[in-house]
């Protein structure tokens, strides 16, 4: 009966925890690739069509959004490690170090929201505050969009294939 508890309160937690991290993680579209030139045009594009940037605006935010994203994109890879550390070994590990993960998954959590929190300061010194609120809508939009993109060239290529077949 005990060990029958504790499986269930370990698979509670392992259902808790994936779902913070769906619910507030974010999809890291460039973990194969960051530097994929063709991602990187559609990406500027994206945005600076979106946000509406001038070039001294353009001058100021790129550097900003690039570093923003890399130091976003390695806690993220740190989150996702600890999340899989946990479901791999939520069977093998006992509550307590459940818990311990649990927590240190969480800090993770917490160190991408305060690179957020940083670099929203930075970016209010060199756009106006309209188009910083923007940006994540922007954000949010460009991930979708990209989802898109890289769905339909996936169909696409499967299509040739088959078509190279006949």
């Amino acid at each position: 009966m005990i060990t029958k508890n504790l499986n269930m309160y370990q698979h509670v937690i392992m259902q808790g925890l994936l779902c913070f991290a769906l619910l507030f993680g974010s999809t890291d579209l460039f973990a194969q690739n960051p530097d994929n030139p063709e991602i990187q045009a559609f990406r500027v594009g994206f945005y600076t069509k979106r946000l509406q940037l001038s070039p001294d605006e353009a001058k100021g935010f790129w550097p900003l959004h690039d570093a923003y994203s890399d130091e976003l994109r390695a806690a993220q890879k740190a989150s996702r490690q600890k999340l899989t550390e946990i479901t791999k070994g939520a069977q093998a590990l006992s509550d307590a170090q459940l818990s311990s993960k649990s927590d240190e998954f969480l800090l993770l959590k917490q160190k991408e929201l305060d690179i957020v929190k940083k670099y929203h300061e930075e970016f209010k010194k060199v756009l106006p505050a309209r188009k910083v609120a923007l940006l994540y809508v922007v954000e949010n939009n460009y991930k979708k969009k990209l989802l898109e993109e890289i769905r339909k060239r996936r169909q696409e290529r499967l299509q040739n294939r088959r078509n190279n077949r006949n």
